[in-house]
C-alpha cells in the first residue's frame, strides 16, 4: 500500500526528512500507520481523518516491559481482553520467555492471541510444546497465510462489487 511506501521513504531517508522533535499532521490518517510511524521516528503527531461510526474508542498507548511488574500495572480484574494481538515483535530470542509469560498473562478464558511473526530458527530454537498447548496455537507458514490473505481479499473484491450493486462471481 502506500502507506506502507511512505512509511519506508520515512524511516530509510532520514538524512533528508528528519521527524525528531517535528509536529506533524498526517491528514486522512485511515489505520493510522503513517501516524505511527512518524511517532516512532520522534514525532509529535495529530491523526486526522473523516469521522467513523466504528472508530467508537480512542487508543491508548502505555508503556509495557514484557515480564516485568506485568502483574502490578495491569491488574487481571480490571484489564480483560477480548484479543490480543501481536506483529512481527519478537527479535532477539532473549525476549521470547519474557513475552510469553505476559501473552500467558494476559489471555484469559475467551481470549483469542493473533499473533504474526516471521520464524527466525535464532529466536525460536524451541518453544516447549506446553506453550503451544495453552495458546492453542495453529502454526502457518508464509504460504498458507499469503493464501489465507488472498481468500480474504477476494472476499472483500465481491463483497465490495456486490455492494455496487454488480452481480459478479469471484473464484
Amino acid at each position: 500500500t502506500k502507506a506502507v511506501s511512505l512509511c519506508q521513504d520515512l524511516e530509510q531517508n532520514r538524512e533528508h526528512v528528519d521527524l525528531l522533535d517535528k509536529a506533524v499532521l498526517e491528514l486522512g490518517a485511515g489505520t493510522g500507520l503513517v501516524s505511527i510511524v512518524a511517532s516512532l521516528l520522534g514525532a509529535w503527531v495529530m491523526a486526522t481523518d473523516l469521522p467513523d461510526v466504528r472508530c467508537r474508542y480512542t487508543p491508548q498507548v502505555v508503556a509495557l516491559v514484557w515480564g516485568q511488574d506485568v502483574k502490578r500495572d495491569f491488574l487481571s480484574t480490571i484489564y480483560n481482553y477480548d484479543y490480543v494481538l501481536c506483529a512481527d515483535v519478537v527479535y532477539h530470542h532473549n525476549l521470547v520467555e519474557d513475552l510469553l509469560i505476559t501473552m500467558q498473562y494476559f489471555c484469559k478464558p475467551g481470549t483469542t492471541l493473533l499473533w504474526a511473526n516471521k520464524v527466525r530458527l535464532y529466536i525460536f530454537p524451541s518453544i516447549p510444546q506446553e506453550e503451544i498447548r495453552i495458546y492453542q496455537a495453529t502454526a502457518m507458514n508464509s504460504a498458507q497465510m499469503r493464501e489465507e490473505e488472498n481468500r480474504e481479499n477476494r472476499h472483500d473484491v465481491s463483497q465490495e462489487l456486490y455492494d455496487m450493486g454488480d452481480s459478479i462471481n469471484v473464484q
